[in-house]
């Protein structure tokens, strides 16, 4: 069971990942990559090479967690980050 702090410190690191993806510190390439054996979130650039090493992970490219924003730049997409983060940890309801 995780508690609604547990999925939220999840949901804040893949946040802060994408932030510092938008800010350049990524190649559009790279990839966030969490492992629930490890619980843990890296990102990757070799995306192939981390499944092989690493069980029960999960890919999730950059470009699929920002949207557009008003201004016409890209911003978090924190409704899928969330989503992300609740499918890795469950409450006990």
């Amino acid at each position: 069971m995780s508690s609604i702090q547990d999925i939220r410190a999840l949901s804040n690191k893949i946040f802060n990942y994408v932030e510092a993806y938008q800010k350049g510190d990524y190649a559009d390439d790279d990839v966030i990559a969490i492992s629930s054996t490890y619980g843990h979130v890296m990102v990757e650039a070799d995306s192939s090479d981390y499944v092989t090493k690493f069980k029960n992970t999960e890919m999730y490219p950059f470009s699929l967690l920002v949207r557009d924003d008003e201004n016409g730049g890209l911003e978090p997409d924190v409704d899928k980050i969330d989503d992300i983060a609740n499918s890795w940890l469950f409450l006990d309801c």
